[in-house]
């Protein structure tokens, strides 16, 4: 299911139709049979998660998303799929109340984004409109309250609050447990400092980059997939845009 008028449909170009994450699927160094755990912090209407679902098929996939129209559309589109769970909440650098903090907007689609993105914040004030609460939690607190032992691909599009979670290498222990991280640096409201600082982390904690999967950068361990990395080629363990298309588990209740 997809809201006319909204940005809805420019999620899914962005990720059904160019299917970034069917090339995604294709050039991470991961048996697409063999991943069983996905976090998708950022889950949007729920497109991205499907798309996930479909390309790892044995995987369990935690999909997060803050906004709450956004979320109850997300909850109808991934219904269907028994493997998808979805949770209304905000990833953020430790567990704690948040606010919605307004829209993101895409000028070059000139269009209200609010239906594209929520972006979060900290609490300014005890009178915020319970309505404007949101449930936010650690990805240490998230493993944990849905029993992942460890992720084989984290999924990161959190609309500036990276820069949160990435803040500080000594609270990102979590990432020990993290083979593959996919994510989308917001560079137009973060700034290059930070960005470097995460990159240092990255390469901290042991994740090698891969390239661009269309607006996101994938980092991987070298280990995994018994060999070194590859990117920016097709892989065999890959799927194609027609076999998602082929997939009626894809396509249910969009």
């Amino acid at each position: 299911m997809l809201r006319s008028n909204t940005s809805d449909f420019a999620v899914l170009e962005q990720h059904v139709c160019n299917c970034d994450f069917c090339s995604l699927g294709r050039q991470l160094p991961l048996e697409r049979h063999a991943v069983t755990s996905v976090l998708d912090l950022g889950g949007n209407c729920g497109l991205a998660a499907t798309v996930f679902a479909a390309v790892y098929p044995n995987a369990r996939v935690v999909t997060v998303e803050p906004g709450t129209s956004t979320f109850q559309l997300l909850a109808v589109n991934t219904a269907h799929n028994r493997r998808i769970q979805a949770v209304y909440g905000a990833a953020w650098g430790s567990s704690t109340l948040l606010t919605l903090a307004g829209a993101i907007y895409d000028h070059s689609a000139k269009q209200d984004a609010t239906d594209w993105a929520t972006s979060v914040g900290p609490l300014q004030s005890a009178a915020a409109s319970v309505s404007d609460l949101v449930p936010a939690w650690s990805v240490d607190d998230l493993l944990a309250k849905y029993h992942l032992g460890a992720v084989d691909v984290l999924k990161v599009d959190v609309e500036g609050s990276e820069a949160v979670m990435f803040r500080d290498s000594k609270t990102v222990q979590w990432l020990r447990r993290v083979k593959c991280l996919v994510i989308e640096w917001h560079h137009g409201f973060l700034t290059d400092k930070q960005y470097d600082k995460f990159l240092a982390i990255m390469d901290r904690y042991g994740l090698k980059p891969l390239g661009r999967f269309g607006e996101h950068e994938g980092f991987c361990r070298p280990q995994v997939g018994g060999g070194a990395l590859r990117g920016g080629g097709a892989r065999t363990n890959g799927v194609s845009g027609s076999e998602l298309s082929a997939s009626t588990d894809l396509w249910a209740g969009v």
